[in-house]
């Protein structure tokens, strides 16, 4: 009997041994999981941040346009300086790759910059000077009103969806 009692023990304390060095790897895999979901959601809210950044130097871009005239060339033509809504771009990028919620409204609001800026550019033909916001009023006013209620609504929309989807993607 007492060789079955020691080959008791040696059992039980190999048994523990395994338990514990199995318990060990599952609290470590637990931790790694933890810590790759923490980076995960930083990584998520970092390009959140980048993509708000993103629309408010678009909404930037609005703002430079007032003080954005048109140049005169040494034939005394008029040459439209009018600058690209590069952000609306990197800002829909960002939602294709990160945030498909907000795919729709960044693609829309892309779509109202662009119009707007075409419809900026086309407004500058035959004008020799002045403000480029101006000028394209005072050619089409129609199409300046339609071009600039777009952009505010597409732009609202986007601010609204942005504002109801931080908390998912950037929330602490």
């Amino acid at each position: 009997m007492p060789a079955d009692g020691t080959a008791l023990i040696a059992l039980i304390s190999a048994g523990a041994a395994l338990a514990g060095a199995a318990i060990s790897q599952a609290v470590a895999l637990w931790q790694s999981d933890l810590e790759r979901k923490h980076q995960h959601r930083i990584h998520l809210r970092t390009k959140y941040e980048e993509l708000s950044d993103y629309i408010s130097e678009e909404f930037l871009w609005q703002a430079k346009l007032h003080k954005t005239e048109v140049a005169r060339s040494t034939s005394g033509e008029g040459i439209p300086l009018v600058p690209f809504p590069v952000h609306s771009r990197r800002a829909t990028a960002l939602a294709h790759v990160y945030f498909p919620v907000l795919r729709k409204p960044c693609q829309d609001y892309l779509k109202a910059c662009v119009h707007f800026h075409v419809m900026l550019v086309e407004g500058q033909e035959g004008m020799s000077g002045g403000s480029v916001l101006l000028n394209a009023a005072a050619r089409d006013k129609a199409a300046f009103d339609n071009a600039s209620n777009a952009l505010a609504a597409a732009r609202n929309a986007l601010d609204k969806a942005v504002i109801t989807h931080a908390e998912t993607y950037a929330g602490s």
